[in-house]
């Protein structure tokens, strides 16, 4: 991360709201420590691959609908994140 993403990072969180807890992320597949920034359903982050709550929800739906990902190709608008590693280790081509 660069410095200018930390700095960013830490003016969001409420430190009086902050919270560390043990949670499924559908991203990495298994347990992982999940920050709660402040209290708000969007301020919620994997602090393994950084995804928030709305790549968690994409990634899960992608899971549960296409079981056979490995086999698809796949195009995606963005060229970065959390979701488009998870893209690039789980199917057959990627597309940005």
């Amino acid at each position: 991360m660069n410095p200018r993403t930390i700095s960013r990072a830490y003016r969001n969180i409420r430190w009086r709201e902050f919270c560390l807890t043990r949670g499924f992320c559908p991203v990495c597949d298994r347990q992982r420590i999940i920050a709660r920034l402040r209290r708000s359903e969007i301020a919620i982050r994997c602090l393994t691959c950084h995804a928030t709550p709305v790549t968690m929800s994409l990634v899960a739906v992608l899971r549960c609908q296409l079981p056979d990902l490995a086999s698809k190709k796949v195009y995606e608008l963005s060229a970065r994140g959390p979701l488009v590693c998870f893209l690039k280790k789980n199917c057959k081509a990627l597309t940005c």
